[in-house]
């Protein structure tokens, strides 16, 4: 299985997708990936701070580390799962808004 960094053009073209369409869904996917990644990170955040016993005193946010997931960078993500035929996309129909 190719990576990111061992991605060439044709590689593109073998999955019998325009290349500019394969840049525009990975994209897409980047995006949704990010968001999912940055929920991640505020519902952690959010605990974090509920754990707290912060008084009034206190500053609003102690410069205590917090341990996050690691994570793979959203476009990495989004190219590997081109890459391995995990993503899926169609197209609607303009017309009356269906699949095809």
């Amino acid at each position: 299985m190719r990576k990111l960094h061992d991605t060439t053009k044709e590689d593109l073209e073998q999955r019998d997708q325009n290349v500019y369409e394969a840049i525009l869904v990975m994209g897409i996917r980047a995006r949704q990936v990010g968001e999912h990644q940055k929920s991640i990170i505020n519902r952690i955040h959010e605990e974090h701070l509920a754990s707290l016993n912060l008084s009034e005193d206190a500053p609003e946010e102690p410069e205590e580390k917090i341990d996050l997931p690691e994570m793979t960078k959203p476009s990495v993500k989004a190219v590997n799962e081109m890459l391995d035929g995990t993503v899926k996309f169609e197209y609607l129909d303009p017309v009356d808004g269906e699949l095809r």
